[in-house]
This record gives C-alpha cells, structure tokens and sequence, in this order.
C-alpha cells in the first residue's frame, strides 16, 4: 500500500516540476510540414489542408513542403 501512494506522489510530483513546462517562445520559427508525394495530389490537398488548420491553432505559419521519392516513385 505505502508503494502505491509513494508512486503516485512521486509522479503528481514530477508532472508539476518547472522543468516539464513548456518553452516559452515555442514554437518560434515555421514549421515545415513534408508531405511524401508530388504536388497536386489529394494526399498534397490534405496535407496543405491540415497545416493550415495547424497554422491558425498554433499561429505559426506552417510550410507544406512536397517530398516525393522512394515509397512514392514519383
């Protein structure tokens, strides 16, 4: 019994230490987003879709940067 409330303040504990806050500017550059397949497919649509929603959440902006290759042979 005395392990179990020892565990569970031990880690009520450490999710309140100042070092698991996050940083204060982050994030404060771009964000690159790589999405694996050539532009102007539906996966490059979503992909440019979901980062614009990712840029007004996190008002950042975030670049969808097109990497086509090895699995997508394109």
């Amino acid at each position: 019994m005395t392990r179990c409330v020892f565990a569970l303040l031990l880690s009520v504990s450490l999710h309140f230490a100042p070092e698991n806050l996050p940083a204060q500017g982050y994030p404060n550059k771009p964000i690159n987003l790589i999405v694996p397949l050539a532009p102007g497919d539906a996966t490059d649509v979503a992909g440019r879709t979901i980062g614009d929603g990712l840029s007004r959440l996190l008002k950042v902006p975030v670049v969808a940067i097109n990497r086509p290759g090895a699995g997508g042979t394109h």
